[in-house]
């Protein structure tokens, strides 16, 4: 899994300007397309529209799911 990551990392650091500036973009579509809902006829703001991936929780202070594992989020389970 390191190696996997350290290679990512790399690939990152390596980009062009063009193509961070295309990722940039891209992710900008994101926002606007699921950042937004209509709610009683208003244009609201979403709070979070990514899901976090499984893995320990970590919590904040003596939370009492601290070191619990996190599920993996299934797309039916999006509203």
């Amino acid at each position: 899994m390191r190696e996997h990551l350290n290679k990512e990392r790399l690939i990152k650091k390596a980009a062009t300007v063009d193509e961070k500036a295309a990722a940039k973009d891209e992710k900008q579509v994101g926002i606007f397309k699921f950042g937004y809902s209509i709610v009683d006829g208003h244009l609201e703001k979403v709070g979070n529209i990514m899901a976090e991936p499984p893995g320990l929780f970590r919590g904040r202070g003596k939370h009492p799911l601290t070191g619990k594992a996190k599920q993996r989020i299934m797309p039916e389970q999006v509203t």
